[in-house]
């Protein structure tokens, strides 16, 4: 090693030794943020707000008709699909299969763990609050089981954030890796909000769901990945 790369290796030796404390610091947050959004739920302080949002995203008096122009109804419902647990489990075992393909086992291991783990804790949730899904009316599409949390905004957040965590790993540009993490944003907000949209679940339920799933995903990645190596790009 020659003597110009010591302080750049000794100056990105700090960035590595921050970056699972910054992850394990939003983990912490999401589960505040879903213990807030729960216990509203439970002593029904989330009513109020769900009957308003869900009622502001219909005509007064048709609460069966979508609001707005044919292709964002279009749209929310590609979304919907994009976001089943069907579609987001066989994206992610594509994924890993992919990584063991190239023998990176433990980001193969966080592909998988993450949205199973997460498909499992929402189930759990679901059995533990039991809580009504919004009333038939408002419904544009058929949807059954308990409300809270949305498990379909749950899964796709950890495949979506997963899949973040292992492309951010192997970028090095700034500008590269901040457009990862504002498209994974975007795509996780957009079919959780489907969900509201299409009057299947309260928006307290993704409320809980982009919480948890941030929460369960962002420790996987700290609790597998940290003692691994990282790629260069």
């Amino acid at each position: 090693m020659t003597a110009p790369d010591r302080p750049a290796e000794m100056s990105a030796a700090p960035r590595r030794r921050g970056r699972p404390q910054a992850l394990l610091g939003l983990a912490v947050l999401g589960v505040i943020a879903f213990a807030t959004s729960s216990a509203a739920v439970v002593t029904g302080a989330a009513q109020s707000f769900d009957l308003s949002l869900l009622g502001a995203l219909r005509a007064p008096g048709l609460p069966g008709r979508l609001p707005g122009p044919p292709w964002l109804a279009e749209a929310a419902l590609g979304l919907n699909a994009l976001g089943a647990p069907s579609v987001i489990g066989l994206s992610s075992a594509l994924v890993a299969l992919g990584l063991v393909a190239r023998r990176a086992w433990r980001p193969a291991v966080l592909a998988l763990v993450a949205p199973v783990g997460a498909l499992a804790i929402a189930q759990m949730l679901k059995q533990a609050f039991a809580r009504a899904r919004p009333p038939l009316e408002y419904r544009a599409i058929e949807a059954h089981g308990a409300s809270f949390p949305s498990v379909q905004t749950m899964l796709a957040t950890a495949a979506v954030l997963t899949l973040t965590i292992l492309v951010a790993r192997v970028t090095r540009r700034p500008a590269a890796r901040a457009g990862v993490i504002a498209a994974a944003m975007l795509a996780a907000v957009l079919i959780g909000s489907c969900r509201v949209y299409l009057g299947v679940h309260w928006a307290s339920d993704v409320i809980a769901a982009w919480s948890a799933s941030a929460a369960w995903t962002l420790a996987c990645a700290v609790a597998i990945l940290r003692h691994g190596p990282t790629a260069r790009a």
